[in-house]
Protein backbone atom coordinates (compact mmCIF):
# COMPACT_ATOMS: atom_id res chain seq x y z
CA UNK A 1 0.00 0.00 0.00
CA UNK A 2 1.52 3.04 -0.56
CA UNK A 3 1.51 6.86 1.13
CA UNK A 4 -0.67 8.16 -0.15
CA UNK A 5 -3.46 5.37 0.50
CA UNK A 6 -1.93 4.82 3.96
CA UNK A 7 -2.86 8.41 4.89
CA UNK A 8 -6.00 8.80 2.95
CA UNK A 9 -7.27 5.32 4.29
CA UNK A 10 -8.62 4.44 0.73
CA UNK A 11 -7.54 1.10 0.99
CA UNK A 12 -7.22 -1.96 -1.26
CA UNK A 13 -8.41 -0.12 -5.10
CA UNK A 14 -4.23 -0.23 -6.75
CA UNK A 15 -3.36 3.19 -7.61
CA UNK A 16 -2.95 4.06 -11.24
CA UNK A 17 -0.19 6.07 -12.62
CA UNK A 18 0.54 6.74 -16.29
CA UNK A 19 4.71 6.16 -16.32
CA UNK A 20 4.15 3.57 -14.11
CA UNK A 21 1.11 1.52 -15.64
CA UNK A 22 -0.02 0.46 -18.66
CA UNK A 23 -4.02 0.70 -19.06
CA UNK A 24 -5.09 -3.09 -18.18
CA UNK A 25 -7.11 -5.06 -20.69
CA UNK A 26 -7.56 -8.55 -19.28
CA UNK A 27 -8.08 -7.67 -15.58
CA UNK A 28 -11.37 -5.54 -15.74
CA UNK A 29 -14.44 -5.31 -13.64
CA UNK A 30 -18.07 -5.05 -15.02
CA UNK A 31 -20.33 -2.58 -14.51
CA UNK A 32 -22.66 -4.39 -12.26
CA UNK A 33 -19.62 -5.50 -10.02
CA UNK A 34 -17.86 -2.02 -9.67
CA UNK A 35 -21.14 -0.34 -8.69
CA UNK A 36 -22.23 -3.23 -6.68
CA UNK A 37 -25.79 -3.79 -8.64
CA UNK A 38 -27.39 -7.08 -9.74
CA UNK A 39 -25.42 -9.17 -12.34
CA UNK A 40 -27.07 -8.05 -15.72
CA UNK A 41 -28.67 -10.70 -17.57
CA UNK A 42 -26.93 -11.73 -21.03
CA UNK A 43 -27.91 -8.65 -23.52
CA UNK A 44 -28.82 -6.54 -20.60
CA UNK A 45 -27.58 -3.57 -20.25
CA UNK A 46 -27.53 -0.65 -17.50
CA UNK A 47 -30.17 2.17 -17.66
CA UNK A 48 -28.37 5.18 -17.44
CA UNK A 49 -30.25 8.44 -17.37
CA UNK A 50 -28.42 10.43 -19.93
CA UNK A 51 -26.07 9.38 -22.26
CA UNK A 52 -23.90 10.96 -25.47
CA UNK A 53 -21.55 9.52 -28.11
CA UNK A 54 -18.78 12.20 -29.20
CA UNK A 55 -16.11 11.49 -31.64
CA UNK A 56 -12.87 10.55 -30.89
CA UNK A 57 -10.14 12.51 -31.85
CA UNK A 58 -9.38 8.99 -33.53
CA UNK A 59 -10.95 9.32 -37.06
CA UNK A 60 -13.58 6.92 -36.90
CA UNK A 61 -13.90 6.20 -33.35
CA UNK A 62 -16.78 7.49 -30.82
CA UNK A 63 -16.36 7.86 -27.22
CA UNK A 64 -19.47 7.21 -24.70
CA UNK A 65 -20.16 8.63 -22.04
CA UNK A 66 -22.68 7.77 -19.77
CA UNK A 67 -24.05 10.06 -16.45
CA UNK A 68 -24.43 8.10 -13.84
CA UNK A 69 -25.76 10.77 -11.35
CA UNK A 70 -28.04 13.08 -13.94
CA UNK A 71 -29.02 15.88 -11.38
CA UNK A 72 -25.94 18.14 -12.22
CA UNK A 73 -26.11 17.66 -15.64
CA UNK A 74 -29.86 18.14 -15.94
CA UNK A 75 -29.42 21.34 -14.00
CA UNK A 76 -27.05 23.27 -15.10
CA UNK A 77 -26.84 25.20 -18.41
CA UNK A 78 -25.91 23.11 -21.53
CA UNK A 79 -22.39 25.47 -21.97
CA UNK A 80 -21.16 23.69 -18.77
CA UNK A 81 -22.77 19.66 -19.51
CA UNK A 82 -20.68 20.70 -23.13
CA UNK A 83 -17.35 21.56 -21.21
CA UNK A 84 -17.69 18.48 -19.13
CA UNK A 85 -18.29 15.69 -21.64
CA UNK A 86 -15.05 17.47 -23.53
CA UNK A 87 -12.57 16.99 -20.73
CA UNK A 88 -14.35 13.49 -20.28
CA UNK A 89 -14.00 12.38 -23.67
CA UNK A 90 -10.44 14.20 -24.33
CA UNK A 91 -8.99 12.31 -21.21
CA UNK A 92 -10.29 8.79 -22.92
CA UNK A 93 -9.16 9.36 -25.84
CA UNK A 94 -5.42 10.26 -24.26
CA UNK A 95 -5.86 6.77 -22.35
CA UNK A 96 -6.74 4.76 -25.52
CA UNK A 97 -10.52 3.98 -24.48
CA UNK A 98 -14.07 4.57 -25.60
CA UNK A 99 -15.97 4.38 -22.50
CA UNK A 100 -16.50 6.96 -19.82
CA UNK A 101 -19.52 7.00 -16.88
CA UNK A 102 -19.64 10.40 -15.13
CA UNK A 103 -20.34 9.15 -11.63
CA UNK A 104 -20.65 12.57 -10.28
CA UNK A 105 -20.14 15.97 -12.04
CA UNK A 106 -18.14 18.78 -10.91
CA UNK A 107 -18.17 19.16 -7.22
CA UNK A 108 -15.90 20.20 -4.42
CA UNK A 109 -16.49 17.69 -1.32
CA UNK A 110 -15.14 14.07 -1.06
CA UNK A 111 -15.91 11.15 0.77
CA UNK A 112 -13.87 10.81 3.69
CA UNK A 113 -12.31 6.90 3.70
CA UNK A 114 -10.88 5.21 6.84
CA UNK A 115 -9.36 1.34 6.10
CA UNK A 116 -10.51 1.48 2.82
CA UNK A 117 -14.32 1.89 3.54
CA UNK A 118 -15.96 5.24 3.31
CA UNK A 119 -17.01 6.36 6.69
CA UNK A 120 -20.64 6.62 6.97
CA UNK A 121 -23.16 9.19 9.20
CA UNK A 122 -26.75 9.63 10.07
CA UNK A 123 -28.18 11.94 8.18
CA UNK A 124 -31.60 13.35 9.53
CA UNK A 125 -33.15 14.53 6.95
CA UNK A 126 -33.78 11.47 5.16
CA UNK A 127 -33.65 8.78 7.70
CA UNK A 128 -30.67 7.11 6.43
CA UNK A 129 -27.13 6.59 6.44
CA UNK A 130 -24.61 8.89 4.28
CA UNK A 131 -20.98 9.22 3.27
CA UNK A 132 -19.08 11.33 5.19
CA UNK A 133 -18.29 14.21 3.21
CA UNK A 134 -15.18 16.60 3.13
CA UNK A 135 -13.78 19.97 1.35
CA UNK A 136 -11.99 19.24 -1.80
CA UNK A 137 -10.62 20.62 -5.26
CA UNK A 138 -13.48 20.97 -7.41
CA UNK A 139 -13.24 17.82 -9.38
CA UNK A 140 -14.99 15.35 -11.83
CA UNK A 141 -15.52 11.60 -10.31
CA UNK A 142 -15.49 9.08 -13.42
CA UNK A 143 -14.94 5.65 -14.65
CA UNK A 144 -13.38 4.70 -17.34
CA UNK A 145 -12.66 1.06 -19.85
CA UNK A 146 -13.36 -0.16 -23.02
CA UNK A 147 -17.10 -0.62 -22.79
CA UNK A 148 -19.61 -0.05 -20.51
CA UNK A 149 -18.90 -3.66 -18.85
CA UNK A 150 -15.44 -4.17 -19.07
CA UNK A 151 -14.47 -0.87 -16.57
CA UNK A 152 -10.41 -0.60 -16.00
CA UNK A 153 -10.05 2.89 -14.11
CA UNK A 154 -11.98 5.21 -11.66
CA UNK A 155 -10.97 8.61 -10.26
CA UNK A 156 -10.94 12.20 -10.22
CA UNK A 157 -9.75 14.47 -12.92
CA UNK A 158 -9.91 18.12 -11.16
CA UNK A 159 -10.71 21.23 -12.80
CA UNK A 160 -10.78 24.60 -12.84
CA UNK A 161 -14.10 26.07 -11.60
CA UNK A 162 -16.22 28.39 -8.89
CA UNK A 163 -19.59 26.55 -9.08
CA UNK A 164 -21.11 29.65 -11.34
CA UNK A 165 -23.15 29.06 -14.08
CA UNK A 166 -21.51 31.47 -16.36
CA UNK A 167 -17.86 30.22 -15.78
CA UNK A 168 -16.25 28.11 -17.81
CA UNK A 169 -14.99 24.97 -16.61
CA UNK A 170 -11.49 23.99 -17.89
CA UNK A 171 -8.66 20.98 -16.88
CA UNK A 172 -6.12 21.77 -14.45
CA UNK A 173 -2.71 21.70 -15.88
CA UNK A 174 -0.92 23.20 -12.94
CA UNK A 175 -1.52 21.11 -9.68
CA UNK A 176 1.74 22.34 -7.61
CA UNK A 177 1.22 23.31 -4.12
CA UNK A 178 2.06 27.06 -3.57
CA UNK A 179 0.63 28.98 -6.78
CA UNK A 180 -1.06 26.23 -8.49
CA UNK A 181 -4.07 25.74 -9.91
CA UNK A 182 -5.26 23.56 -6.59
CA UNK A 183 -6.09 24.52 -3.57
CA UNK A 184 -4.91 21.72 -1.50
CA UNK A 185 -7.36 21.04 1.01
CA UNK A 186 -5.27 18.01 2.31
CA UNK A 187 -2.15 16.13 1.79
CA UNK A 188 -1.38 13.86 -1.82
CA UNK A 189 0.42 13.91 -5.40
CA UNK A 190 1.03 17.20 -7.23
CA UNK A 191 -1.66 15.59 -10.19
CA UNK A 192 -4.15 16.49 -12.73
CA UNK A 193 -5.89 14.05 -12.46
CA UNK A 194 -5.48 10.40 -10.64
CA UNK A 195 -6.86 6.94 -10.85
CA UNK A 196 -7.27 4.15 -9.26
CA UNK A 197 -7.99 0.20 -11.06
CA UNK A 198 -11.30 -1.04 -10.72
CA UNK A 199 -10.64 -4.45 -8.68
CA UNK A 200 -10.05 -4.77 -5.09
CA UNK A 201 -6.60 -5.99 -4.90
CA UNK A 202 -5.90 -6.50 -8.09
CA UNK A 203 -2.29 -5.91 -9.81
CA UNK A 204 -1.70 -3.51 -12.42
CA UNK A 205 0.37 -4.04 -15.39
CA UNK A 206 4.10 -2.34 -15.54
CA UNK A 207 5.17 -0.68 -18.15
CA UNK A 208 8.18 -2.86 -19.33
CA UNK A 209 10.61 0.92 -18.41
CA UNK A 210 8.74 0.99 -15.05
CA UNK A 211 11.40 1.65 -12.38
CA UNK A 212 9.96 3.66 -9.31
CA UNK A 213 6.38 4.96 -8.14
CA UNK A 214 5.95 8.16 -8.28
CA UNK A 215 6.54 10.07 -4.63
CA UNK A 216 3.20 10.68 -2.62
Amino acid sequence: MSGYQKKTGRGPFPEWWPELHDVPVDRTSTWSRFMRLPELLPGEEVLIADYVHLNSHTPGRKVRIDWINHTWCRDVVPIRKGEVEDIVRDEADSLGLRYAGIRQGPHNTESVFENGRPTMIWDPRTGRMKKMQRDADWHITVVFGHNINELVLHGHIYINWDGLADSHITLVTNPKKGGGQRQWFYDGPEVCKQYWGTIRGDTLPLKADAEVAPST
